[in-house]
């Protein structure tokens, strides 16, 4: 049986989302001690982990940066319900520790048993968040910083995410899908959002955005990150 484990204050809404997913056949434990320690996962070995920020006692980042930063929990899958205000805004550490997938409110439960049941048939992606540096560009996700010639540019959340997971697979097409699933995690966004954030991207990184250097189009397939031979 898959065991889940729901992290976060005990309330209707909550209670509500366990009741579902116990009736769908999953093993369900409510925490709702801010002051959980990490052995408490160990000692329950869950396969999903869902994390309700709505009390900001449960804070999405930390909670994420304790799991994965525990050998034992690695292959565990992680759900974060954002607050009602939107997203939290530690960019530093959600982007170096994140979840699999997150929510927003008001969320359905049936819609997040459905995201729960999607991601267990897949395999945890290997969380390597390293530093890049390919030719004139550094990204440092641990800082949340991008050096071009030395200097720092600024991007937003969306873009730095974007930019890092290119480059982490230079001079390979990613398919736009791929990379609305990846960095968008699910929500709901069009091509014309992710081609809109590429432009911006290039305007930020490339010397000449209208002729790209390293953000490279790839026609109806995606985009890639090209590493210059010159």
């Amino acid at each position: 049986m898959v065991r889940i484990v729901i992290l976060g204050k005990r309330t209707e809404s909550l209670e509500m989302l366990a009741n579902v997913l116990q009736q769908r056949g999953y093993q369900v434990r409510v925490v709702s001690d801010f002051r959980w320690k990490t052995s408490i996962l160990k000692y329950l070995s869950p396969h999903f982990v869902i994390v309700d920020t709505e009390d900001s006692n449960f804070s999405a980042a930390k909670v994420c940066a304790r799991i994965r930063g525990d050998r034992s929990l690695v292959r565990v899958r992680i759900l974060v319900l954002n607050p009602s205000h939107g997203p939290e805004g530690n960019l530093s550490e959600q982007a170096a520790f994140r979840a699999d997938l997150y929510v927003d409110r008001p969320f359905n439960p049936n819609s997040v048993v459905s995201c729960v049941r999607r991601l267990l048939k897949t395999e945890p992606a290997e969380r390597t968040y390293r530093k890049i540096s390919i030719d004139t560009l550094v990204i440092a996700p641990a800082s949340y910083q991008v050096i071009r010639r030395g200097e720092a540019v600024s991007l937003g959340y969306i873009e730095f995410q974007l930019l890092h997971h290119l480059a982490s697979y230079p001079n390979t097409i990613r398919s736009r899908d791929e990379l609305l699933r990846m960095v968008w995690k699910y929500r709901s966004v069009s091509h014309r959002i992710l081609d809109t954030t590429i432009w911006k991207l290039r305007k930020k990184i490339e010397v000449r955005p209208e002729r790209p250097r390293f953000i490279i189009s790839a026609k109806g397939r995606g985009y890639s990150f090209r590493v210059p031979l010159d």
